[in-house]
């Protein structure tokens, strides 16, 4: 019976530090998230305030801090959001290869992120404009994800897409001339 006590005595012991430390690595997480979430912030305002935007020293700032929080926290509710913005610098610096890395791991990883139809768009118009070699099959691609899971699409945009899809052999500055030629009629 001493040795049946002893073991629970024991059993709980280890459970009680094993909360602890549980405990310790919980709190230490979220001064983490804390402190990222608000270096994000503070950044974003900083850009915000200043007339000519954010330097280039904070936007690397704010890169490096969306990238942390991505890392520690890559399943949080938070993170599409991080990534989004990622996508957003990069597209914005002309680094599309990256804005389109981020992008596709909202793609992949966040079904039901609030932007999704957005950022399937922008996929599309980064590998039909911006990405050399053109990559066509990656065009049709999003832009057939696009139509498939926005069933309420505005009809003028749907056309739009179902045009340049049907138009997909062109490139973007032959589908330009295309389109004027159209107007043209």
């Amino acid at each position: 019976m001493k040795q049946i006590a002893l073991f629970f005595s024991i059993l709980v012991f280890l459970f009680s530090c094993g909360n602890e430390k549980t405990d310790s690595v919980d709190e230490n997480k979220s001064e983490l998230k804390k402190e990222i979430i608000e270096s994000i912030s503070m950044l974003e305002k900083k850009g915000t305030e200043n007339t000519n935007g954010i330097t280039e020293t904070d936007r690397e700032e704010l890169i490096k801090s969306l990238k942390n929080f991505y890392t520690n926290f890559p399943n949080d509710e938070k993170t599409p959001h991080c990534l989004d913005k990622l996508q957003m610098i990069y597209s914005s610096t002309g680094d599309y290869q990256k804005s389109i890395e981020y992008s596709e791991i909202i793609i992949k990883k966040f079904p039901n992120y609030v932007n999704r139809a957005l950022i399937i768009e922008n996929q599309a118009a980064n590998y039909d404009i911006f990405i050399s070699p053109r990559d066509s099959s990656k065009v049709r691609y999003y832009y057939e994800l696009l139509l498939k899971e926005n069933n309420k699409l505005d009809a003028d945009k749907k056309s739009d897409i179902q045009k340049r899809l049907a138009n997909n052999h062109l490139n973007f500055n032959q589908y330009v001339d295309f389109l004027a030629s159209e107007t043209k009629k």
